[in-house]
Formats: structure tokens, C-alpha cells, sequence
């Protein structure tokens, strides 16, 4: 049995290395590259296949020379060793035969890594975060724009105990994929939030790490439809193997009907924080929040790890006034569990459904005190201040957030809004650079108009706010500047028919006091 075994895993190494020389073999083996999902990862492929080739060329030429001299040069033959010192020839061949090597694979490798780095002219640009353990999607150019959600693991815990027969996606299922069109060019910029992670997706040739304080940038563009599957590859803590990636790349028109279905959602959710919230929805967005930030270290059940994450059942901090808990939040302890951003932005985020705007303020403030590079949350804290209408601060803000990442658009968008008054010269440069980032955005094309009619350039100012409202037809603001607009213009019939069309809506925006006063003053 033994023999039969060792016979058997033999046979299937020598059929792994010979399946090396045909891609389709190769790509069934568990331990070898996946299939390639798009021309970079063909191309990283075929390197791969041919590079080894000549490595096992070289092993057997070397070794095969140095066995044939052990064997046929040996002592007990008769034969002597050489006596010599120098040999140029030979030193040549050996210095210029590994360097003719060395260019014929550099040749293509370099071809391939320039190729890699290509970021340029792409139809949909998505900000990629990392957070221990989970990751953030935001489509900030591009059809989507505007989509924004967090993707983490889905596996029942009872699979992850042992206590359930395993799924054929274990550890590599997430709630929300990241969806993408087939054969259009993706561009991913990298972050994170806490420490080091890595977004990886082999079947696209895609590899970049997602370092706190830095952004990075890779791209790819599927040929395929289907679902691709991988994991964070750089060691980022204890639950490092539980943050899958996963990718779902459809066809153009279903994708723009699952942007149309995320659009709504979003929607909603605006609706949502409108609203008062009773005690009982806040308990109950609370358990979601509990579900998908905190469960995964102290476990849903609440009793934690032992040893590594304290439970929460029986604890006097939970039990307790609400304020040991933020404290632990905002602080951690001391010893042990530092302050995670994602769980302020979450706690901030309940505070604003509650209506307490200075709390969340002073939440954000203090978190930023001790923790100033946090970029998150110190644009969250900006467009807090911003709705609050505290501008100086928020403009202050806003500044900061550039220093640290001057192509920040949400940044460059809200402080060439807040500055349209106070420096109109300056607002109008950093909203035309929002402008060349996100050419297809129709809220930096709404606030840059709005801007231009501002300073009487109403032509220029026409023309984007048109292809704002084009762009998006329902948005109660774009329209109200749309009106201003055309009748600043002297288009006064659709100006006043626009009025009309949005009053009769119902719609909801900032400024449905003004557009009420001049439906009036046109009476």
C-alpha cells in the first residue's frame, strides 16, 4: 500500500510539471494559477510558463553536465583532476550566457510590469479600503458613481466552529460583491483604514496593497462574465483568512440594472436619516451594525475570544452608561484593544440618525485630537460641520484633507462650494481639478455651474447644470439650479415649467425654501 501510494503521488507531480506546457491543464491543477479572467493575467500566465521552462532547461543542462562529469570523471576510472587557474573563456561564457538570459527574460517582463502600471483612461475608477476585517467599496467615476458599501465575509459561524459540514465557498463568500462590466478597463485605488492589507484577484492579474495614509492604484479589464474569488494576502491580524474578495463581473446591461438597484438603495437610505427614529429602529440598526462590525471578534453570541477579545455579556462597560462604551471606542483600552475607526464611523453614523449633530461633531473632534491622519474620518467630520453650516471649520477641514490628498473630489467638490463666495477665483480652480478627476460626476458638474452662473458666466454654467440634470433627473437640487440657471439665461418659459415640474414632485433639497419663494414671486 505504502509503494502504491508514494507510486500515485509521483504520477501526479510528473503530471503537474507537464501540465505547465499547456496553459488549459495547468489551470486544473489546485495549486497552480487560476484560469485568466483578462488579457494581463494571460499575459502574467504565459511568463510564468515559459520563464519555467527555461529554468527547468537550465536545471537539467547544469545538473545533467554536473552528474555526467561526477559519473564519468571519477577517481576510480583513473581519472585526475585538472590543475588550472584561469580560464577567460570559460569566465566569459559564463558572465555573457547568463546576462543574454537575464535581457531575453527581462524583455517581456518589463513589458508586462509597464503594462501593469498603465492606470491612464479608464471607465470606472472604484476606491478600494481596507478595514480589519472587511472591505469598502466607492465607485467615485465612471457608471456607479455615487455607489458605496462595505463587502465582508458571509460564511456562517457554525461552518467557521466546525459545527456545519463546510460550503463550496468557505471563507471565500462575502454579503456585498464588487460588481463590475465586462470588457470595460476598472482602475482600483488602494487604502486603508487601520493597518496593511493587500486586494488581490488572481484571475485578473491584479495586486496591490492598501496601506493606511497612502493611495496606490492597479487596474483590469474582465473578457469574461462570472464570479472571481480571493482573499487579502498581506497578514493583517487576527482575522487575516477571514476577508475575502470577491468580483462579479456581468454584462454591460446587467450591470447598469444593478447601478439602477444600488441607486435606489441609496436613495432610501437618504430617506432613512430624514426620518425621527423611534427607540425600536434605532435598537434594531444597532443589532446591524452589532452583525456586521462587531460580531466577527466578539462573536454573536457575544462572549468574545479568550484572551484576545473580552465579552460583552455581563460586562459592567456594557450594561453600564452609555458613555464607558464610546470611551472604549473613541480610546480603547489601555493594554489592549486600540480604537478602530470603523466602529467610530458607525457609532458617529447612529448618533446623526438620532439627531444629535453636536454630539456626533464632538465624537469626531476628539477622535481626530488624538488621531490626526485619520483622512475618514476628518472628511466625515468635514461634511458634518458643512451640513451644520459651521463654514469656517468646515472650509479648515476641507484644507486638511487635501494636504494629506489633494485629488480627494468630495474634498475638492465641497470646498470650491464653500469658498464661492469668500475666494470665488479659488473655488473655480479646485472645482474645474474635481472636474478633470471626475469628468462624468454630476455633482461636481452641478456645484461647478451653479459657481459660473454665479460669476455671470451663465453659458458655461447652462451647459454643465444641463448635463447634471441629465445625468440625473431626480435630484431635487440639480433641478432648482437648472432653473436659476436657464432663467439667468433668459429662458424663462422652461425655467418656470422646470419649477413647476420639481414643486409638483414632492422632492426634498436643501434649498426647496427658495424655489418655493420664486414660484411664488412668479405668480
Amino acid at each position: 500500500m505504502k509503494g502504491s501510494k508514494l507510486g500515485s503521488k509521483a504520477m501526479r507531480i510528473t503530471a503537474g510539471l507537464a501540465g505547465l506546457g499547456a496553459a488549459a491543464h495547468a489551470h486544473a491543477l489546485e495549486w497552480y494559477f487560476q484560469s485568466p479572467g483578462s488579457q494581463l493575467a494571460r499575459e502574467i500566465d504565459g511568463l510564468h510558463r515559459d520563464i519555467m521552462w527555461l529554468i527547468i532547461g537550465i536545471f537539467v543542462a547544469v545538473f545533467g553536465a554536473m552528474f555526467w562529469a561526477c559519473i564519468y570523471h571519477r577517481k576510480s576510472k583513473g581519472h585526475a583532476a585538472e590543475q588550472f587557474h584561469e580560464n577567460t573563456t570559460v569566465e566569459l561564457l559564463w558572465t555573457v550566457i547568463p546576462a543574454i538570459i537575464l535581457v531575453v527574460i527581462a524583455w517581456p517582463v518589463t513589458k508586462v510590469v509597464i503594462a501593469q502600471k498603465d492606470t491612464s483612461a479608464p471607465d470606472i475608477t472604484v476606491k478600494v479600503t481596507g478595514y480589519q476585517w472587511k472591505w469598502g467599496y466607492d465607485y467615485i467615476k465612471g457608471e456607479g458613481e455615487g455607489i458605496s458599501f462595505v463587502s465582508m465575509l458571509s460564511t456562517p459561524r457554525d461552518q467557521i466552529e466546525n459545527k456545519a459540514p463546510k460550503g463550496e465557498h468557505y471563507l471565500l463568500e462575502v454579503d456585498n460583491e464588487m460588481v463590475v462590466p465586462v470588457g470595460k478597463k476598472i482602475r482600483m485605488i488602494t487604502t486603508a483604514a487601520d493597518v496593511i492589507h493587500s486586494w488581490w484577484v488572481p484571475a485578473f492579474g491584479a495586486k496591490q496593497d492598501a496601506i493606511p495614509g497612502f493611495l496606490r492604484d492597479l487596474w483590469f479589464k474582465p473578457e469574461i462574465t462570472g464570479t472571481f474569488r480571493s482573499q487579502c494576502v498581506e497578514l493583517c491580524g487576527k482575522e487575516h483568512g477571514f476577508m475575502p474578495i470577491v468580483v462579479e463581473v456581468r454584462s454591460q446591461e446587467d450591470y447598469t440594472k444593478w447601478v439602477g438597484e444600488q441607486k435606489k438603495l441609496m436613495l432610501a437610505a437618504v430617506e432613512d436619516t430624514n426620518r425621527q427614529w423611534s427607540e425600536a429602529d434605532l435598537v434594531k440598526r444597532g443589532e446591524q451594525a452589532f452583525n456586521q462590525h462587531c460580531a466577527v471578534c466578539h462573536q454573536q453570541n457575544g462572549q468574545g475570544v479568550p484572551n484576545t477579545f473580552p465579552p460583552l455579556v455581563g460586562s459592567n462597560v456594557v450594561s453600564g452608561p452609555k458613555g464607558g462604551q464610546i470611551r472604549i471606542v473613541l480610546n480603547g483600552r489601555k493594554g489592549g484593544y486600540r480604537p478602530n475607526t470603523a466602529m467610530l464611523i458607525q457609532l458617529v453614523n447612529l448618533v446623526v440618525q438620532a439627531n444629535d449633530l453636536p454630539r456626533a461633531g464632538s465624537l469626531m473632534s476628539s477622535w481626530l485630537a488624538k488621531y490626526p491622519a485619520d483622512l475618514s474620518v476628518r472628511l466625515e467630520y468635514a461634511n458634518l460641520l458643512m451640513q451644520q453650516q459651521n463654514n469656517p471649520v468646515a472650509i479648515a477641514q476641507f484644507q486638511a484633507v487635501l494636504k494629506q490628498d489633494p485629488t480627494n473630489i468630495v474634498a475638492l467638490n465641497n470646498l470650491g462650494w464653500l469658498l464661492q463666495t469668500s475666494d470665488p477665483k479659488r473655488a473655480l480652480t479646485l472645482l474645474i481639478e474635481a472636474q478633470k478627476i471626475a469628468p462624468n460626476s454630476a455633482d461636481i458638474a452641478d456645484t461647478l455651474g451653479w459657481v459660473k452662473v454665479q460669476q455671470k458666466d451663465v453659458a458655461s454654467g447652462l451647459a454643465l447644470l444641463n448635463k447634471a440634470h441629465a445625468s440625473q433627473p431626480q435630484d431635487g437640487e440639480i433641478s432648482y439650479h437648472l432653473v436659476v440657471a436657464l432663467d439667468a439665461g433668459g429662458q424663462h418659459g422652461p425655467a418656470r415649467q422646470l419649477l413647476k415640474t420639481l414643486l409638483a414632485s414632492g422632492a426634498k433639497f436643501q434649498d426647496l425654501p427658495a424655489a418655493n419663494k420664486l414660484a411664488a414671486d412668479w405668480r
